[in-house]
């Protein structure tokens, strides 16, 4: 996450949701998939790429054992307020 927090600060983006941190990490996660999976990917090849690894994100990382494809049990509980307000 520290790698988000840079980047948004050096794009100088100032609209930053949950959504965004979310899109962020899914497209890093995949991203990372896909080279560990080789230069013609398929669906077998990414899984399988995955088992085993640990995949850190500079603060949140996510594991893929040999038994599932858990990822992360990291789950944070946010209400939206009618004014667009995030509340934790």
């Amino acid at each position: 996450m520290r790698e988000f927090r840079e980047e948004a600060v050096r794009t100088k983006r100032t609209a930053l949701s949950y959504a965004v941190v979310e899109g962020y990490v899914t497209g890093k996660r995949v991203s990372a998939a896909l080279r560990l999976a080789g230069p013609r990917p398929t669906r077998a090849s990414v899984a399988k790429a995955l088992i085993g690894r640990r995949i850190d994100l500079g603060g949140m990382s996510f594991e893929y054992p040999e038994d599932g494809y858990v990822g992360s049990r990291f789950v944070e509980l946010t209400l939206v307020t009618r004014e667009g307000r995030f509340i934790r």
